[in-house]
């Protein structure tokens, strides 16, 4: 799998929002390695993934989150997420 140019591309495939826990982290990369997104998505990394987002303790924790998908579609045009 060829992993695109990162001094030149200004695009990326997919947003993807992973879990902070540092035993999760690997098995992540090679996941979207698999799926074919080898360096080339935006990751947004939240105590818990979906849940941190979806939780109502921290509300601001799922407007960081969207401010940030909102950011990154307009830097880096992905397609997916």
């Amino acid at each position: 799998m060829r992993t695109q140019d990162q001094l030149t591309s200004h695009h990326s495939e997919a947003f993807v929002v992973t879990c902070m826990d540092f035993r999760l982290i690997d098995d992540s990369v090679r996941f979207l390695d698999k799926k074919g997104f080898n360096n080339n998505y935006d990751e947004f990394i939240l105590a818990g993934a979906s849940l941190g987002f979806t939780q109502t303790k921290y509300p601001e924790w799922g407007v960081t989150l969207l401010n940030h998908m909102s950011i990154g579609k307009e830097l880096h045009h992905f397609r997916y997420f």
